[in-house]
């Protein structure tokens, strides 16, 4: 903000800031937990405003206001202080610490709103100098699990960002870019930002029939979230789930069915060339690994290894090389197992045949050749329905 004027309010919501901070050291905060919340503008107002009439005080001018709806919602990690019976113990030592003080403010992202985070410092008086945040890794180990379950982030230094956001760039990591992803996110922001601030700003100043000082109605850009930071908070995340997820791929061991396929855009993202995906019948990712090409030879080391975690396909459905490498690979980690050309590509090599893709009929084909693929034949479906039922199994019902 660098309207006139407005570096006072920027030290006016500083002071609301610490006022907080010492509010829940001193135990009156409390009983709100972590989340520290400003209240409402218009009802602070009010009883501001009805106090000051007793005390033959002016009411709140429009800055005043501003401030009002400028306080932040707060993230304030002090859980021996708002848990009872709950202590801060040295990672190092074990030791319960005595000294401790308030740390560096941080920015907490949300999908569409952003908060301020602040986290204790504990000091360890035994094995001086050693300090510790108390939402350190290593402190956090220590504290008891329900404890440690009010606290849902992804810690990347400065900034953070809670579980609802590291799931949306999570579920998008595959469907779309970075930039595209972070677009999306900043104009939830800007949006948010006129609605919680700009609007509801303008209605207080209304009420209060005082006028508007002048102030941003944009989103601010140290709010903006950036491509590069989506991606690295995703790798981030990764990491820190890396043997969560390797344990789950690893427990399942699939059905008769097995598609393999590479995709370029997604490998583009992980800065590979290649990235071949290994799943089931239902589509349940057995494995996903960079490579330096899309050859079948490539494939061979993941297909032994599912191979031995007990994956035992009787069918497998590949993009290219049916009768070629794939069938010589399959067939030696399992033989007796087909391999197919999957059907997406089976209908683009078809397609591919036509003369010309501007053919009157072109679309027609195309229509008639998906249709012939992907049209359920009735006898096989009973004869698939006997199948399953000796093996006390139900198929997915058919559209």
């Amino acid at each position: 903000m660098c309207t006139p004027g407005l570096t006072t309010l920027a030290s006016k919501v500083a002071a609301y800031v610490d006022r907080v901070k010492k509010e829940v050291a001193q135990g009156v905060r409390v009983a709100a937990g972590p989340w520290q919340h400003p209240g409402d503008p218009l009802q602070a107002a009010i009883i501001i405003n009805a106090q000051r009439e007793k005390d033959g005080e002016r009411n709140i001018d429009a800055k005043e206001a501003l401030n009002l709806v400028l306080r932040p919602t707060m993230f304030l990690w002090a859980p021996d202080e708002m848990y009872p019976g709950t202590q801060l113990k040295c990672p190092v030592c074990g030791s319960t610490t005595s000294r401790k003080w308030w740390g560096d403010q941080r920015v907490l992202h949300g999908i569409s709103t952003q908060s301020l985070y602040v986290s204790r410092r504990h000091a360890c008086d035994i094995c001086k100098p050693n300090t510790f945040l108390a939402d350190s890794e290593a402190a956090m180990a220590l504290l008891p699990l329900p404890v440690q379950s009010a606290w849902n982030f992804s810690n990347m230094g400065r900034v953070l960002c809670d579980a609802p956001l590291a799931d949306l760039l999570r579920s998008s990591a595959t469907k779309s870019s970075w930039s595209s992803t972070t677009d999306t996110i900043n104009e939830l922001k800007a949006t948010a930002w006129t609605r919680d601030v700009t609007l509801r700003y303008l209605r207080l100043c209304a009420f209060l029939q005082i006028a508007p000082v002048s102030m941003p109605t944009t989103h601010p850009a140290q709010h903006k979230l950036s491509s590069e930071w989506a991606r690295n908070l995703y790798l981030f995340d990764f990491r820190t789930r890396e043997k969560q997820v390797l344990r789950e791929l690893e427990a399942e061991t699939g059905d008769t069915v097995l598609k393999l396929d590479w995709t370029k855009h997604a490998a583009a993202r992980c800065r590979a060339n290649f990235l071949l995906n290994v799943m089931t019948g239902e589509n349940k990712v057995l494995a996903s690994v960079p490579t330096a090409t899309s050859a079948p030879n490539e494939a061979e080391h993941v297909l032994w290894q599912l191979r031995g975690r007990g994956v035992r396909p009787k069918v497998a459905y590949v993009d290219d090389e049916c009768c070629g490498a794939w069938a010589a690979i399959v067939g030696r980690v399992w033989p007796g197992c087909f391999v197919r050309l999957d059907a997406l590509h089976a209908i683009m090599r078809l397609t591919k045949t036509t003369v010309s893709t501007q053919h009157p009929w072109h679309g027609q084909f195309c229509g008639m050749v998906s249709e012939a693929l992907f049209t359920y034949d009735k006898c096989a479906l009973q004869r698939l329905d006997k199948a399953m039922a000796r093996q006390r199994r139900s198929r997915a019902p058919t559209k």
